[in-house]
């Protein structure tokens, strides 16, 4: 019975050694384009006035950022404090090239006595204002999380019945101020179905953007290994919302408009510290800008940019985090249509892209903690490729960092390449 058990275990052990010494295979099928790549869900982010941006603007400056949401002035704050912002908010804006801009309003009555201002009185002051020092906001969102207001303020009577009258009436001051203003909203803290129905019958007719937030988790509560697959799991709210507003029934006045989708903040749930600022965070977002391509999402913003919680693209100090090199490597390889890929373990998964006529990127994951990964990827399609260039970033070097041709090797359409554990690499070819 012992020479048995051992005789399995040696077995084993030869088996386990083949598998990690044969190279796992992804495939990428350079035919087949799955959807288009909208630059505003993958160089997008939430910005505030929390941290300086000029501070950063070497980093930022690599991100090419596209599209932001700002949520600066829902504060309580009075007629001065808010042009002070403003103001301040003008520099942030111009830092990083004035790309599409969301701003919130706030709806909330003020909780600071010293506040006299109320909230309708603050769209056509703040509008008005902006506009005279330049500022550029594209969309005006009605509220934040209005879902979560009776909880935040510990008024009941703040239903979602109750913000809806709100945004009606808002909008109506909105579009008086200037009738070519676009209007975001509900900006719900987490996607759901039957919130989200109600406001679309209701609003369907002057919504231009519906927004909502994703925050997949608690992750605390979750192995990392699911926490690193939530990245893929976006795209059946993103279907179901462009399915109520196409739908005469559940959005009669609204139906036949172009209502753009977006998802106004994202990131990892906030609870586990470690997640957001490792790997399987990076992993994360690199499923999950795959998976907003593939659902043709409109916009979606990074929760955030600058100084706000662990899911900055910076610490307290501005120091850059992983994150922060993560979105370096995407706004310069990530391209402008979606193709299919495949990777043949669960350790392993990956994006591909078509950038041009001719060029095609990869980005590939190791999710192992302890292993490194050999990985050949194909390019179906290609009679022969040649590499023009590699960089990968782990856990451990915590940079982007060049794989030298030595370290791979190429044959006909095929790149074999050897993922550190915990990394995510990217590969062009052409």
């Amino acid at each position: 019975m012992k020479k048995q058990s051992i005789l399995i275990l040696i077995i084993i052990l030869v088996f386990l050694c083949t598998m990690s010494a044969g190279a796992l295979d992804v495939t990428v099928n350079t035919d087949e384009v799955i959807a288009p790549v909208s630059p505003y869900i993958i160089n997008g982010f939430n910005v505030n006035n929390r941290t300086q941006i000029i501070k950063v603007k070497k980093f930022t400056d690599k991100l090419k950022v596209s599209t932001i949401k700002c949520d600066t002035f829902e504060a309580d704050a009075d007629e001065v404090s808010l042009r002070k912002d403003l103001d301040f908010w003008k520099n942030q804006q111009a830092f990083i090239n004035n790309p599409f801009t969301f701003t919130h309003l706030r709806i909330l009555p003020s909780r600071n006595p010293n506040v006299t201002i109320k909230p309708e009185e603050i769209p056509p002051q703040l509008m008005a204002y902006a506009k005279s020092i330049g500022i550029r906001s594209d969309v005006w969102a009605i509220g934040h999380s209005p879902d979560l207001y009776a909880r935040d303020t510990g008024d009941d009577s703040w239903t979602f019945k109750k913000y809806i009258a709100t945004f009606k009436s808002m909008a109506k001051i909105i579009k008086g101020t200037d009738p070519n203003a676009k209007l975001a909203g509900p900006d719900i803290s987490t996607p759901h179905t039957a919130t989200m129905a109600t406001f679309i019958k209701e609003c369907g007719d002057q919504i231009d953007y519906l927004m909502w937030n994703w925050y997949p988790g608690k992750t605390n509560k979750l192995a990392v290994s699911r926490v690193m697959n939530l990245g893929k799991t976006a795209h059946s709210v993103i279907n179901k919302y462009r399915e109520l507003l196409k739908s005469p029934k559940y959005n009669p006045k609204g139906y036949n408009r172009d209502i753009k989708l977006v998802i106004g903040e994202w990131a990892l749930d906030a609870e586990n510290n470690n997640l957001l600022l490792d790997m399987p965070g990076v992993i994360f977002a690199m499923n999950a800008l795959g998976d907003f391509a593939k659902a043709k999402l409109d916009y979606a913003h990074y929760f955030c940019l600058n100084g706000c919680g662990n899911n900055s693209l910076f610490n307290a100090l501005g120091k850059p985090r992983l994150m922060n090199f993560f979105f370096s490597m995407v706004a310069e390889y990530f391209g402008n249509e979606l193709l299919a890929s495949k990777a043949s373990h669960k350790d392993i998964d990956s994006v591909a892209t078509k950038l041009g006529s001719s060029e095609y990127s990869v980005f590939v994951a190791n999710k192992n903690p302890k292993a490194k990964r050999p990985v050949t990827i194909t390019f179906a399609g290609m009679d022969s490729i040649s590499l023009s260039w590699a960089y990968y970033l782990d856990d451990k070097t915590r940079e982007v960092t060049e794989i030298k041709s030595s370290a791979m090797k190429i044959s006909k359409n095929t790149v074999t390449l050897t993922l550190p554990p915990y990394s995510v690499a990217v590969v062009k070819v052409k």
